[in-house]
């Protein structure tokens, strides 16, 4: 992970919500990720609880937000799952909470507020 200025564009973020091509059903925890057709491309299980999803600027890609500080990117044309980091690298840092997309490759990832979770490596 690297540093990475970031300015938010507000008109692209606005259009990314526009009839999305692949959205989040079902409650906190027991969602589920869809495509426009309503197959489902990912569900809530043990490992991970949904909570919500952002569909990349690619239209390729979705972050699929997940409990416990546990994300993934989701590819559905290859049913690719890249589980992202919990914590950043080094010693004692807090669990990154929450992640979004800056541009079609970057995420940007912080400290959830509420979480107080450390890594103790």
């Amino acid at each position: 992970m690297k540093e990475v200025p970031y300015v938010l564009d507000y008109a692209a973020q606005s259009r990314s919500l526009e009839n999305p091509l692949f959205m989040f059903k079902g409650g906190a925890g027991t969602g589920r990720v869809v495509d426009r057709e309503g197959k489902v491309l990912m569900e809530s299980g043990k490992e991970m609880g949904i909570f919500g999803v952002a569909v990349g600027p690619d239209g390729e890609h979705v972050l699929v937000k997940g409990g416990d500080g546990k994300n993934v990117i989701l590819t559905p044309s290859t049913d690719e799952k890249l589980q992202l980091p919990v914590y950043p690298p080094g010693d004692h840092m807090l669990c990154l909470g929450d992640w979004y997309w800056i541009n079609a490759n970057t995420l940007l990832g912080h400290k959830h507020p509420g979480n107080a979770f450390q890594n103790q490596r």
